[in-house]
């Protein structure tokens, strides 16, 4: 997704970042329609965060590749962040890891990102919930304390 962050964007973030102007709002959309701030687009193009967005099967996938939990990967079913097949990406994440065969991929009906620690909910927020814990319990027994 940061693929489409041309070489002078990044350069001009970068030169913000060791500026100290982290706080002021970017000059420019970040990929063309993120606004934010010159910390949050430093994050995105040259931090450390697990660099997993990518839609196609080439991408750079050594940092999946290290993952060895395995576990459930969840994925709302109207998605954007996917080039509009969040199956697929889901699937080709899934796919660059060593633990693909153990992994659950749940697809959560009728939601875009899932956003679960959001504070003071929108109501989508409130069936995520519900239909995220629908998923677990038809995959898994969870046991109450």
């Amino acid at each position: 997704m940061t693929a489409d962050v041309t070489p002078s964007q990044r350069e001009i973030i970068r030169l913000l970042y060791e500026q100290g102007r982290g706080n002021q709002m970017l000059p420019f959309m970040l990929m063309g329609w993120v606004e934010c701030t010159v910390n949050t687009a430093y994050d995105w193009v040259h931090g450390c965060l697990l660099n997993n967005v990518h839609t196609s099967p080439h991408g750079d996938f050594s940092q999946v590749a290290q993952i060895t939990h395995t576990g459930a990967l969840l994925i709302g079913t109207y998605d954007r962040f996917t080039d509009g097949d969040p199956s697929s990406f889901l699937r080709n994440i899934n796919s660059h890891m060593p633990t693909a065969n153990e992994n659950r991929l749940l697809f959560i009906e009728r939601t875009g990102q899932l956003m679960l620690s959001h504070t003071g909910p929108p109501v989508h927020l409130q069936y995520q919930k519900e239909s995220i814990t629908s998923k677990f319990t038809s995959f898994y027994h969870i046991v109450k304390p």
